[in-house]
């Protein structure tokens, strides 16, 4: 039985009697993507992706998908197709600027003629540094009127497409084979740090428009203006929502603060915390603009994996940037950060779970293969006009990752249910599925890796990743289970993160638990040696548990294989011991990493020795 104090943070919602043929009260893993750009979108409108929300959720579902560069008749001259379509996904359009991008695109909206769209038409590259800039020092544009009501009436259309979009694709009975989240993108910057967040909807009960940065320009009045948006007297009365904060490695020390940039305080009491975990019970720590779980500086030699080498976004294109800091924003510290709140506050609002996505803007959700990436734009290159040359993305980019839910069948109720109570999980791309359990009762068998009932007994006996355990002065037991990709490496090892806050500071220990450090790739040929598991199992106590509140969670590593970048430069012949092209240069440069290992992180568990 889950713990009073979990349930008080965890919304009512939950999934109701079986509705499909694969229903497993067990729980079984589902993959998706809850961060998807479409043509809706400025910074993907800008560069040149065409994609509506339909053909999105088409994609998703395995259809092949027509890329820029467009030719003068408007063909495509790439093409994508996902290998395995995904199980869910959730278009996520950047609801600041959707009015604007829909006014200056369509004659039939007032702003159509004007300067400022006429620009946007002939200088879209130019534009969108223009209107992103405005859009977050929450400037109004001109060409939207007075208190942006051209561009507030142009908006109803978008989004109104996102919507028929998601309930056109979602399928809640029978086969059940896709869910499709209404959902959208909260895009809000602080001080140059990125505070962005995704919003997802559990049904079709929503606001009449998105809650953006102009109208909510914190994150505390996000929080607040989607509670009110949600009240019985509100059109959308009933609707239920979560808040996903990403790309914590360009926050800044912004996204995760006590309080807001006006000074008001975010958790004035334990009440005011337990909402934020409540409104915000995941996080995204793997996406296209590298990882967020832990600080590229730690003595954690695997938090060098996919790390950015700036600080804030503003700092790609302007001198004067370096790495991101400590405490810019990386889940791990925020974790313990969570447990400092906790004992200050009696509650603590940083309760989250981990998930990836991709943050593509080609309206391609799930293309994070690394063997076939043809970049995400956005913050990226640029594919708009002509031939791609070298590289298809920035060298610091990657395919981003994917979210694994854990629920009874592939259902909107059933995985937002997941969702709430936090029991997903991360993962850099492949399918390999993580599952943790824990215990302080000594209730797990030590043997339970062996027990073909093992995911039973552990639902019976102990508690899922997400959970904040019951308050106990017995070290902590793991049960942690991997899979590998089927269509993908093999897996290494199996590590144990704790987290504390003891002392002032944080403190953090990685163990490996099972596997081994086996395993090597061949960069110039990316021929694996072929060692490594399909499975790893394992069941462990901490033998040293600490005197205060800690955070455990699992991280799973594949062996190493080559980066999309290294294929790259494999495939074009680049021979960094001759004279190398300038378009190809970035194969040769000192910061592309040729190996790689892909990964899979587990959400936490809390415990608190008193």
């Amino acid at each position: 039985m889950l713990p009073t104090l979990l349930l008080a943070v965890l919304p009512t919602l939950s999934a109701a009697e079986p509705t499909c043929a694969h229903h497993t009260p067990e729980r079984q893993p589902f993959f998706g993507d809850l961060h998807v750009h479409t043509a809706l979108s400025l910074d993907a409108a800008t560069q040149g992706t065409r994609t509506r929300p339909a053909d999105a959720y088409a994609f998703a579902q395995g259809a092949a998908l027509g890329i820029q560069p467009f030719t003068q008749a408007g063909e495509p001259t790439r093409t994508l197709q996902l290998a395995r379509p995904l199980d869910f996904a959730a278009v996520t359009d950047h609801a600041e600027l959707m009015g604007e991008v829909a006014a200056c695109t369509d004659p039939i909206f007032d702003p159509y003629l004007s300067l400022g769209c006429k620009i946007y038409r002939a200088y879209p590259r130019i534009t969108y540094f223009w209107m992103n800039t405005q859009s977050s020092l929450r400037h109004r544009l001109r060409l939207c009127g007075p208190d942006r009501v051209d561009c507030k009436n142009a908006q109803l259309e978008p989004w109104a497409e996102v919507r028929a979009a998601a309930n056109a694709a979602n399928e809640d009975t029978g086969s059940c084979g896709f869910t499709a989240f209404v959902g959208y993108e909260w895009t809000g910057m602080r001080s140059g740090g990125n505070i962005h967040r995704n919003v997802i909807f559990a049904t079709d009960s929503v606001p009449d428009q998105p809650i953006d940065f102009y109208a909510a320009g914190t994150a505390l009045d996000l929080h607040t203006q989607l509670r009110d948006s949600c009240t019985p007297d509100t059109p959308s009365a009933g609707c239920a929502y979560v808040v996903i904060p990403h790309n914590g490695n360009l926050a800044n020390d912004t996204m995760w603060t006590t309080h807001e940039s006006d000074g008001r305080s975010r958790f004035p009491d334990a009440e005011a915390a337990r909402r934020w975990a409540e409104a915000e019970p995941i996080v995204e720590v793997m996406q296209h603009k590298g990882q967020s779980e832990c600080w590229p500086g730690s003595t954690d030699e695997q938090c060098s994996f996919e790390a950015l080498p700036y600080s804030t976004f503003p700092d790609k294109y302007l001198p004067g940037g370096g790495p991101p800091p400590a405490d810019a924003g990386f889940a791990r510290e925020v974790l313990a950060r969570g447990l400092r709140l906790e004992s200050e506050l009696g509650d603590n609002p940083f309760l989250f779970g981990f998930i990836g996505s991709t943050d593509t803007h080609l309206g391609a959700p799930g293309a994070a293969s690394e063997t076939e990436f043809t970049g995400h734009g956005g913050a990226g290159k640029p594919a708009k006009d002509g031939s791609i040359q070298g590289l298809v993305d920035e060298l610091e980019f990657n395919p981003g990752g994917l979210a694994g839910v854990w629920a009874e069948e592939n259902t909107r109720a059933s995985l937002f249910a997941a969702l709430q109570r936090r029991e997903v999980f991360a993962t850099s791309g492949p399918r390999m599925a993580v599952r943790l359990f824990a215990d302080t009762q000594q209730a797990l068998p030590g043997n339970l890796c062996e027990a073909s009932d093992r995911a039973t007994t552990a639902l019976a006996e102990a508690h899922p990743m997400g959970a904040r355990l019951p308050a106990s002065a017995q070290p902590v037991t793991l049960f942690v289970e991997a899979n590998a990709d089927p269509q993908g490496g093999l897996l290494q090892r199996i590590q144990v993160v704790r987290v504390t806050w003891e002392n002032g500071q944080m403190t953090e220990e990685v163990v490996d638990v099972a596997g081994d450090q086996r395993g090597a790739v061949d960069p110039a040929t990316c021929a694996s040696d072929g060692a490594g598991f399909t499975q790893l199992c394992a069941t462990w106590t901490d033998p040293t548990p600490p005197q205060q509140a800690a955070a455990y969670y699992a991280r799973v590593l594949e062996t190493p294989s080559c980066r999309w970048s290294q294929h790259a430069c494999r495939a074009a012949g680049v021979d960094c011991s001759k004279d190398v092209p300038r378009a190809w240069s970035a194969c040769c440069d000192a910061a592309h990493q040729p190996v790689i290992q892909e990964r899979a992180w587990s959400s936490p568990v809390w415990w608190n020795p008193t």
